[in-house]
């Protein structure tokens, strides 16, 4: 079967009746809406900013060492939050609460990176 813009999203592999009436939420119909649909946010991860340069409700990238963490709360199904406390290069530390839907395939977050939405943060200790 040929694909362009006109195709109806339901007809894509791997696309079936359920993900289609969801994607009809957000007015993706057809492949063209697919191609044309862009994210509501973007976080700028190339230039890190120090925590003291952020403040609470502020979307930033912050590189930060991770220096305790709570054990992983499972809030429901597929969707765990976790509590650590982290510390810049300048040594400014914050804890944060965070939430990470698990996958099978990533299972668990990986030390070295992760990828996370910040529910809080607050100035430690």
């Amino acid at each position: 079967m040929a694909v362009d813009f006109d195709t109806e999203i339901q007809y894509l592999k791997g696309i079936g009746e359920k993900r289609a009436a969801l994607l009809r939420k957000l007015e993706i119909r057809t492949v063209g809406d697919l191609v044309h649909h862009y994210p509501r946010d973007y976080i700028d991860l190339s230039a890190p900013l120090p925590a003291a340069e952020t403040a609470i409700g502020d979307t930033a990238a912050i590189r930060a060492t991770v220096m305790a963490k709570s054990g992983e709360q499972h809030i429901r199904k597929g969707l765990s939050v976790f509590k650590v406390r982290t510390a810049d290069a300048d040594g400014t530390e914050l804890r944060l609460t965070f939430s990470i839907p698990n996958t099978p395939s990533t299972g668990s977050p990986s030390a070295r990176s992760m990828s996370f939405t910040v529910r809080s943060a607050a100035p430690c200790c």
